[in-house]
C-alpha cells in the first residue's frame, strides 16, 4: 500500500484481523491537523478485537506515523466496541 493520503491499511470495529508481510510507504501525506493525531498512520487498528500486526516493512514519511492503535468509545448496534489483543511484532522501519 502506498501513497494514499490518509491511512495504508485501516481495520475498524471487527475481529480476528492477520495484518502480515506488507510494505507501506508514503501515506499519511494528505492529513491536516484537524483529523488528529493518529490519522495518516501506515497501520491503523480502531476499537477492534484480536489483531495481530507482524512481519511488515513501514517506510514512514516525515510528519507520518508507522501504527496507530486507537481505543474509543464506539457503539454500534447496542454493541461496544473496544480494542483488545492487539499483538505487534517483528516489523521493520525507515
Amino acid at each position: 500500500m502506498t501513497n494514499n493520503l490518509l491511512e495504508g491499511i485501516i481495520h475498524e470495529i471487527s475481529y480476528a484481523a492477520t495484518i502480515v508481510n506488507n510494505t507501506l510507504a508514503g501515506n499519511g501525506q494528505g492529513r491536516g491537523t484537524g483529523n488528529g493525531p493518529l490519522w495518516g498512520t501506515q497501520i491503523m487498528v480502531f476499537n477492534s478485537v484480536n489483531v495481530e500486526i507482524a512481519s511488515n516493512t513501514l517506510l514512514v514519511p516525515n510528519g507520518a506515523d508507522g501504527i496507530g492503535l486507537l481505543d474509543g468509545t464506539r457503539q454500534d448496534f447496542g454493541v461496544n466496541h473496544y480494542l483488545q489483543n492487539v499483538k505487534v511484532t517483528t516489523m521493520t522501519s525507515r
